[in-house]
């Protein structure tokens, strides 16, 4: 709701005329959210939509329900964190990869996730046994940026996942799980218009945005620029 209501203020009230906000609700219990969100997305989710959260873990149903529909289909996920790190008999936000993968949805090597900063030994092991695609963050961006537009074009659809952490808490404090370094929100920009234009974007969202822990609203508006981009 606040991304919706900054990205309304930045780009007016009627900029959202002819879209259909769809709100799939609020879970206390994350137990219960995977099941409910995945029923209630069968039957609404179509190609093009973008998705708002929240917690990571909501990729977790809405790419599944996608994936229903779509062949040929590459995962891509913008995170400083790989999210495949178990700790829970749940779904979290901290790994929903591994339970994508482990639960035969998608294959590992039709999975890439760039601007990683976080990495934990588990997760590297799980990473190489399933031959899921890591681009580490560097200063080279545009050598990064080459790499991902090349797993791009393996595929008739992809997905892409966004979590804010990828940016520079300089730029985007209002995330939870901030780590030191990550990309410009201009490169942001630039990748995700470079992939909108050479890509077969099914479905994006934009995850991990707490409006708490923002400062002077500058993460929101990233978010809103963010979700302009993809929507236009």
């Amino acid at each position: 709701d606040k991304i919706i209501s900054c990205y309304k203020k930045r780009y007016g009230k009627k900029s959202l005329f002819g879209f259909n906000v769809l709100k799939i609700g609020d879970f206390e219990d994350i137990k219960k959210q995977h099941a409910s969100n995945y029923n209630i997305l069968l039957s609404k989710v179509k190609a093009g939509d973008v998705f708002l959260g929240g917690d990571h873990s909501i990729t977790y149903s809405v790419f599944k329900a996608i994936k229903k529909t779509h062949e040929n289909c590459g995962l891509l996920v913008f995170d400083c964190h790989a999210d495949m790190h178990v700790l829970f008999d749940f779904i979290s936000h901290q790994d929903w990869i591994y339970y994508l993968v482990n639960n035969k949805i998608i294959s590992g090597k039709d999975i890439m996730v760039f601007g990683i900063r976080d990495l934990s030994k588990q997760e590297k092991g799980f990473a190489l046994n399933n031959k899921i695609n890591l681009i580490s963050y560097c200063n080279d961006i545009y050598k990064m940026m080459g790499k991902v537009l090349n797993f791009c074009k393996k595929y008739d659809n992809i997905y892409v996942s966004f979590d804010i952490d990828v940016i520079s808490s300089r730029y985007a404090p209002g995330t939870g799980y901030t780590k030191k370094g990550g990309i410009t929100p201009l490169f942001a920009y630039k990748i995700l218009s470079e992939l909108k234009s050479k890509a077969n974007i099914i479905g994006f969202d934009l995850v991990e945005v707490n409006p708490k822990l923002d400062k002077n609203n500058k993460t929101l508006d990233i978010a809103s620029r963010i979700v302009n981009l993809m929507i236009k």
